[in-house]
């Protein structure tokens, strides 16, 4: 009797086992990832600046060292005077991908959002906006992660 009841409770265990492993392949088989045709559009990050805090300098190189094939960054800085500008000025020589933008005056609007402004004056090829700010440390995925689920 106690036989019996341990053949009949190891092909209950066989069976469990194999519904598990049979589940297993079904899910796994369905959540891979699949590979989608790369999609890079135009990209333009616009980042106001003002004043350079901790860490301003690796800040704006993360925006300038992104893994993405075709984007430009815009910096925009208020005046001259801004300590952000002579930074962004020895930043961005030679980066054919950066640009240094002085805020034109809008009426009405902080000087943030008149720095966004002039950068969207900026932006005439892009298909993509990013707005980004100078005390973020993007990686170097940052801007092909946020992109991709435009591709839908």
């Amino acid at each position: 009797m106690i036989l019996e009841f341990l053949v009949i409770l190891g092909c209950i265990w066989l069976i469990g086992g194999c519904c598990v492993v049979s589940l297993w392949i079904i899910v796994d088989t369905r959540t891979k990832k699949r590979i989608f045709p790369s999609y890079t559009p135009v990209v333009s990050i616009i980042v106001p600046c003002k004043g350079t805090d901790y860490g301003f300098q690796e800040n704006i190189s993360a925006f300038l060292t992104q893994e993405y094939p075709r984007y430009q960054a815009l910096f925009v800085v208020e005046s001259k005077d801004d300590p952000a500008y002579s930074a962004l000025d020895q930043l961005t020589k030679n980066k054919p991908n950066a640009h240094l933008a002085l805020t034109n005056p809008f009426s009405g609007c902080s000087a943030k959002v008149a720095a966004l402004l002039t950068g969207l004056a900026s932006t005439a090829d892009a298909e993509v906006l990013v707005f980004g700010y100078s005390d973020m440390r993007p990686d170097t995925h940052w801007l092909q992660n946020l992109v991709a689920p435009l591709q839908d």
